[in-house]
């Protein structure tokens, strides 16, 4: 059994090969490190560009199908009388709000409270 000085170590340890070996191996760290941020930014894009997608996709059906009940409901329990009598109540309030915008004009002592 042969056993290696420390004076032998120090020599191997400094010899031209073995420094260039640690300068590879510091290089290769370093571009591993930067290799895994990468593709740990371009996944965690990924992902939310695929959850934005899921999530659009989701609120579109969702509101197809919220839409389809509503046309069901307006059409067949309602019919036409939800039309008629929304115009009637809309140009009701239209006029109720416009008689009141004119009554407010014509009192300007109650504009300055």
């Amino acid at each position: 059994m042969r056993f290696v000085d420390k004076d032998g170590i120090v020599a191997y340890l400094a010899h031209p090969t073995c420094l260039a070996l640690n300068a590879i191996k510091e290089h290769a760290h370093e571009n591993a490190n930067a290799t895994v941020a990468a593709s740990t930014d371009s996944l965690a894009t990924k992902l939310n560009a695929l959850a934005t997608d899921s999530s659009q996709q989701y609120a579109n059906d969702f509101n197809a199908a919220i839409a389809t009940y509503q046309n069901r409901i307006d059409n067949e329990l309602f019919g036409t009388w939800l039309n008629t009598t929304a115009i009637t109540l809309n140009s009701t309030l239209v006029e109720f709000y416009d008689g009141i915008q004119d009554g407010m004009s014509v009192q300007e002592p109650l504009l300055k409270y």
